[in-house]
């Protein structure tokens, strides 16, 4: 069984560079502070849908502070020169009440200088093993329809899929309990 609050794992990116995967912690909000400050207009406006010019210690704290049960959150990086940790990506899901079916909304952001390189597909993956051991049978995630990385990602993950556009945003729903052939390899 899988214990969300302790993961760690190991994956490569596509160029082969290793990254670990492990579970997001409290004190890694600063980590986050530091990366959102590196992210470009364009990848903030894609995460969040909207400009959103800066992130508060408290913003930072909540993204970082989870129960590991209904709001599940993970970080890839990999470790310098000088042996410290880098922050990649982080990629999250929270439950979604008051359904008979579990679901849950999945996020994801990727430092702008690692986009296409497969992080964003490497969180996806682990979250999606993490959701399954804990009974999630859904994923939703709203996109804005011009963020073809993260698209290609729910296509290239091979679930059942129900895209919907509603409001500018697709709303894509990915069943968790069975896989279709992969049409794509990352």
């Amino acid at each position: 069984m899988i214990n969300a609050r302790h993961y760690l794992s190991f994956d490569r990116m596509k160029d082969g560079t290793p990254v670990f995967v492990r579970a997001i912690r409290r004190e890694d909000k600063y980590a986050l502070l530091k990366a959102y400050e590196h992210m470009s207009d364009r990848s903030i406006y894609y995460r969040f849908m909207r400009p959103k010019w800066q992130m508060s210690l408290d913003e930072a704290a909540r993204f970082t502070d989870v129960d590991f049960e209904s709001h599940v959150a993970i970080a890839a990086g990999h470790y310098s020169e000088k042996g410290e940790e880098e922050a990649l990506g982080i990629g999250r899901y929270i439950l979604l009440p008051g359904s008979k079916v579990k679901r849950a909304e999945f996020a994801c952001a990727v430092l702008d200088s690692l986009q296409n390189l497969g992080v964003g597909s490497i969180l996806f993956q682990h979250l999606l093993k993490i959701a399954r051991e804990q009974g999630v049978e859904e994923f939703i995630a709203e996109v804005l329809p011009q963020n073809r990385g993260m698209i290609g990602v729910f296509r290239r993950a091979g679930l059942p899929t129900r895209t919907i556009m509603e409001d500018g945003l697709l709303r894509v729903n990915m069943d968790l309990r069975q896989n279709r052939e992969v049409l794509e390899s990352d």
